[in-house]
Parts: structure tokens; sequence; C-alpha cells
């Protein structure tokens, strides 16, 4: 028998040849990628060589999120069913956290290899580039062999492929745009895209709008597969930072307690040391414990970095919202989802596409508890706004809020006043009784008067009657004949005010002030004047005036501050009275508004910094800052008080004694004109 042909296994061989040839390498997910080809460079880690995920537990739920956006539904299942939708991951971490090692760039390396679409790299400025891209980026690459071999091969070729503007690899291009360009933001077309200290970047860039927004759009072609993810520490509440993070899940991670098995924040209000200890002593003694809120037990830096590695290797990162409120004036974190019997967070799982997590430097493996508290007592030591901010954004990841000079709740309006009366009515005591009037709407037509009678008496005393609003000139008419019981008598108001600074309806104003010269008076503020108020003469600066109108200017931000200070106030006798049954929107209008310093330019004396007021900064559930528009009865109440010192009801006589004849003020000569200007 003759031996077999060595041609007769030819085929076989061939389709093995071929098949190891092609054979596609299996995608694997971001964490298993950094943790088997990561490396850090010794040119900017204290821990050069592997990565380690040991170090930053925290971050595997952000590279899960990665990896399911790119590798679909199955990759987490029913763990995080809504996962892979994530569109956007805005990380918003304390310093000393790798936010930007372990985060950004462990993402960009991997997106690199296993995914070849083009990436982009944002960096808020242009003296960012060299810096950045020589000290941080390139090393990662060039450190990485998993990295490496996608460099064109060659140093001529290199040189021509790697540049400030974009590297051309081998799978991918990478560009580098600059957030002060609003060309680079949408010159090309990106998937993956990576912003670096983002909430750098400023509100709109070459007047275009948001940079954020218009890079985003650069992202339509890729509508399934696009990925944005932006790491920054943050600064001022209306910042990019803290308004990206607003926008998404807010996710924070929950550590458990090892003694009562309660979920919590590792929150930097738990800290405790020894109060007569110096800052000093704290950090090279090691006094500072956290301590859990629920069993009271004290914690040291090696348990608190072990609670941290468990939490992050169980994933207990939660979803919540952020906001400010009149009762939560420094913001307040609520977690979405309930606890359980033993206090166990029971999460509920994002329905987003966006997704964002914020973390303070306690959950950092680099920080001990006593180092926090040393800094933290540092910046309260030095007394200045500087350190603090400092304090405050870098170590405790907080924004900065804006600098009120009072935050006033509706409980504390109410502890800080007599309430001891109904509405509609005012305790015997009363003598004036002044209706101001807040004029709203556009047109005639569609005009509408939010209104406030407040009775004065001796002492400065004074209660509110009544507050509400009404529509239309003819409720209004009916509203200025309306009487009150004031000191059991019933009772028109002696003096009806309203506020004319809206120019529409300046000519129904007039006429309507004009049907009762004697009774009816015309307000308006200015924020700076060198007087509390002034009389408007009917040819004053050739503007024209109808006959028989009382117009008065007044100084708008020195009679908000005493309004302030009288709402405000926790001691001393309580002169200025609400009924017990004052509404809601009433007491919330007390708070719309707060004192902030500003620039202005002030006559004769050129720019300076002083207190003004204005409208309350909120955040709603986007995100978004908004200012409130409910101060329409802090306008009224402002105005009563400006009533109350024209026609000098400050200091009214008691009951008994007959009044004076004329109680009008002197008036002065035309308003000056530094009114004007502002």
């Amino acid at each position: 028998m003759s031996p077999p042909s060595p041609l007769a296994d030819a085929p076989e061989l061939i389709r093995d040849h071929w098949i190891s040839t092609i054979q596609v390498e299996p995608t694997v997910d971001c964490w298993t990628w950094n943790g088997t080809h990561g490396r850090l460079s010794s040119r900017d880690s204290s821990m050069p060589g592997p990565w380690s995920g040991d170090i930053v537990p925290y971050v595997r739920h952000w590279h899960d999120l990665i990896s399911a956006r790119k590798l679909g539904p199955s990759y987490l299942g029913e763990r995080d069913p809504w996962a892979h939708l994530t569109e956007q991951i805005w990380l918003v971490w304390a310093t000393q956290t790798t936010k930007t090692r372990s985060g950004l760039y462990a993402a960009l390396g991997y997106l690199v290899d296993q995914h070849s679409s083009p990436k982009g790299l944002v960096l808020p400025r242009r003296k960012d580039y060299k810096r950045v891209l020589d000290n941080r980026v390139r090393p990662f690459f060039e450190e990485t062999p998993r990295l490496h071999r996608h460099f064109p091969a060659g140093k001529r070729q290199q040189t021509v492929a790697i540049t400030y503007e974009a590297w051309t690899l081998n799978p991918c291009t990478i560009y580098f745009m600059c957030g002060e360009v609003a060309d680079d933001l949408r010159s090309f077309p990106i998937c993956d895209l990576f912003l670096d200290e983002f909430d750098l970047l400023p509100a709109n860039v070459e007047g275009q709008g948001d940079p954020i927004d218009l890079v985003l759009d650069s992202q339509k072609t890729w509508p399934r597969q696009k990925l944005t993810l932006g790491a920054t520490t943050p600064t001022t509440l209306d910042g990019q930072g803290w308004r990206r993070l607003c926008s998404g899940s807010h996710e924070r991670l929950f550590v458990r307690c090892p003694k009562c098995g309660a979920d919590q924040e590792l929150h930097p209000d738990q800290l405790v040391w020894p109060e007569s200890a110096t800052p000093d002593a704290v950090k090279a003694q090691d006094l500072a414990r956290w301590a859990c809120k629920h069993c009271k037990t004290q914690y040291d830096t090696k348990q608190k970095d072990k609670m941290v590695r468990e939490a992050g290797q169980a994933d207990r990162w939660v979803a919540g919202k952020w906001a400010v409120s009149a009762d939560s004036p420094g913001g307040l974190w609520t977690p979405a989802g309930t606890f359980n019997a033993q206090k166990q967070i029971v999460r509920e799982m994002p329905k987003a596409t966006i997704r964002s997590g914020q973390m303070n430097s306690l959950y950092s493996q680099f920080v001990s508890l006593s180092a926090f508290v040393h800094n933290e007592l540092v910046a309260k030591l030095k007394g200045t706004a500087d350190s603090w901010t400092a304090h405050l954004n870098g170590w405790r990841c907080e924004p900065s809020l804006p600098v009120s000079a009072i935050n006033v709740s509706t409980t504390g309006i109410l502890e800080n006043t007599s309430v001891n009366y109904g509405r509609g009515s005012c305790p015997k005591g009363g003598i004036k009784l002044v209706l101001t009037l807040d004029q709203q709407g556009n047109t005639k037509e569609k005009a509408w008067f939010p209104f406030v009678a407040r009775a004065w008496g001796p002492r400065n005393e004074s209660w509110l009657v009544d507050c509400g609003e009404v529509h239309g000139w003819e409720e209004l008419e009916m509203l200025c004949d309306r009487q009150w019981t004031v000191g059991g008598d019933l009772k028109r108001a002696d003096v009806v005010s309203m506020d004319c600074a809206n120019g529409n309806l300046r000519v129904a104003t007039q006429e309507w002030a004009t049907r009762e010269p004697d009774r009816r008076i015309l307000l308006r503020g200015y924020q700076i004047m060198d007087v509390p108020h002034r009389r408007r003469q009917a040819d004053s600066r050739g503007k024209r005036l109808l006959a028989g109108v009382v117009q008065y200017y007044f100084h708008s931000t020195g009679f908000k501050t005493d309004l302030g200070d009288i709402i405000s106030r926790d001691k001393g006798p309580k002169l200025w009275h609400l009924p017990s049954d004052a509404p809601d929107y009433y007491l919330k209008s007390l708070t719309s508004e707060e004192k902030i310093l500003e620039q202005k330019r002030l006559p004769n004396e050129g720019w300076r910094e002083i207190y003004i007021w204005q409208p309350r900064a909120m955040y709603d559930e986007t995100g978004r800052v908004t200012l409130r528009t409910d101060n329409h009865w802090w306008d009224c109440e402002t105005m009563a008080l400006v009533v109350a010192d024209i026609y000098q009801w400050t200091n009214l006589p008691p009951p008994s004694t007959p009044a004076p004849a004329d109680t009008h003020r002197k008036e002065t000569d035309s308003w000056d004109s530094a009114v004007e200007s502002y």
C-alpha cells in the first residue's frame, strides 16, 4: 500500500492557517483592559508600573458604564438594565481621586485600542495643550505597549502623524480641541469625546453658545455608538461642572458601616477630632476619625479605606437629586431609593442617557482623615474666602455658592415674627394703613397686581393685614376702595402706592394715580441713591408727568436691607407681625432675593464693590440655573417701608394723642442726576 500523499491534507492546513491569521481578538471590557494593559508613567504618577484597580475601586462602576455602551445591554444585564443607553458621563470629583488618569485616560486608551472610531479630547485653554499632551497623554501612550503599537512606525512618520492638533494612529484619529475656540469645537466628526477639567470652559465661547453643546453636535453621525466622558473639579454653582453634574443622575458612593450595617455617604461633616487639638497636632498624631451617623462608631483611615474598597467592589453608587432652596441654602442631595429595616439602600437604577457622579477627597486612598481635617482647619483659621473656597472645591468637592448677606427660610421668618392674629384684620394698636401694589403685565389689558395691606402703629410696630393679587383695572379699583378691620374699626387704606417701573404701562399708571392724587402715589426704586427717597417734580428733566401725580424715587437697596434685617432678626422686641395663616406664596416671596457684592460704577467715585439685591439663584432638575421670579410680595413689603418713611409713620404717637396735621416730609428739589444713571 502506497503512503498517503503529503498534499492530502492541504485544504485543512490552508484553512487552519487562514483561521489563525484572520482570527479577531475577542473584545474585552474597560476594567479588564486597564487591569491587563494599563500602565502608569513615572512622568506623571507616584506609583509607576502596572495600573491597579485596588487603588481606585470606585472607578469600576464608570468603567462598566463605558463597557455597556460599547458592548451592549447584555454586558451588565439586570445589574443596570439601562446602562447601554448612556451617552454622556460627567465625573465631578475632588483632587487626589485620580479622576483624570483612572477615569478619563483609562477610557481613552481602552476605546482607542478596542473601538476604532474618531476620538476628541477637549482642553479648556490653549496654554494647556503642550503641558497636558507632553506630560500626561503622550507618556501614557508611549509607556503602555498595547497603545504604543498604534503609533506609526519610524520617527519620521511619527513626526508627521503626531502633532498638537491631532494624532493619526493606526486604528483611529484623536483630535485635540481648544474650548476657547468655537471653530475647533465644531470642525471634526467625533464618536467618542473626552473633556478634561471642563468646569474651566466658558459659559459662552466667542458669542456662539455653550462650548460643550457645540462639541456635542459633532457626534450626530454616531447616534448609537457616541459616548462623552468629562472629568473635573467643581468651582462655582453656575460653572459647567456642577451644572452638568446636576443634569445627570448625580450618583454618590455609599459605604456600609461594619458595625450596624447602615449605608451612607462618606461625608466630611461626620469627621470628629479633639476640639482642643491644633491642626498640626491632628495631622501629626492622626487624631481624626470618621463616625457613622447611625451608631456613632468611629473609624480610622485604614478602616475607611477598607469600607471604600468594599463599596466600590459592591457597586453601591446611588443616584439622587441636588438643589438649593430657602430651607437648604447650602444645597441638599437626596438619594433616589429607599432604605430597608437595616438602613441599607435599595437603589432605583437611573433610566437616563446622562450619568454623573460626585465624590469628595475622603474616598481617595491617598488622603487620610487627619490630612483632610488639617486642611479644613487651616482653611478656616486663615479666615479668607479664597482659602475656604479652595478647600470647598478641591477637597469637599462642593460648589462655591453666592455670598448672601442673609439666608432666610419660611420657618425662620415665622420664628422671628409674632403670629397671634388672623389674616384680614390687625389687633388694636394699628393707626395707619397702606396698600402697596406691584404692577405686572406688559399691556393694559393683561395687567395684574400683587398687593400687601399693612397697618402701622406707635413704636414703628406694624401688622400684615392682607395680601394677594387682583387682575384687571376694575378689580384694582374695587381693592382700592376695600375696607379692612384695623384696631377694631373698618378702614380704607390711608395711602395706596404702586410700582411704576414698567414703561409699557406708564400712561395707564399715571391716569390711575390722578383719580385720587391725595391718596395714591407712585414709587420707583433705584439700586443706588444719595438719599432714601426723593419726590419727582412734574417738570423734572423734561419728562412728562401728568398733573396731580405724586411720584417718588427710593433707594431700593437700602430699604430691602432694612426689610431683610427685620425678617431675619432673632433678638429684640417683635414689632413686625404676620398673621398665623399667612399664605405660603407670601412667605416664600420673602426669601426670593439675596444680597450680594457686585462691581458698580458710582458717580464721582468710579468702580466700587457694593451690596445689591437680586433674585436668588436656584437649580432646577436639569441642572440649569434659574432666577426666582416670585418676589412680588417682597417688593410690596419693601414699598410699605418706603411709604412709612415718607409719611413718618415710623414715629406715630399713641392713639390718644392727636396726630400732626402735616405728616408729609419736606419735599426736596428735583431728583439728583446720580439717580438717572442707575
